[in-house]
């Protein structure tokens, strides 16, 4: 039996839409991802990412023959028109 402290469960959407705090670091398409998977290279992946940024991980993907991660986008800049 769980007691009154027990946090309610709470859905995937509402775990991925919690903001974190962190920065995009890289783009990694779907086709590129599953190949890691399969590969097992999630871990690899994201020891890469921490150490040496996008250009650490497309090495470490493109070794695995998976292909490359992308920079991400720019941020949208936001321009207030004067009224």
């Amino acid at each position: 039996m769980l007691g009154p402290a027990t946090e309610p469960e709470r859905t995937d959407e509402e775990l991925a839409a919690e903001d974190v705090g962190g920065n995009l670091l890289a783009v990694i398409q779907f086709p590129v991802w599953s190949c890691i998977r399969i590969a097992g290279l999630k871990q690899a992946v994201l020891l890469a990412a921490e150490d040496g940024g996008v250009a650490a991980v497309s090495a470490r993907i493109s070794q695995a023959g998976c292909g490359q991660a992308l920079s991400p986008p720019p941020p949208k800049q936001c321009r207030i028109e004067p009224s």
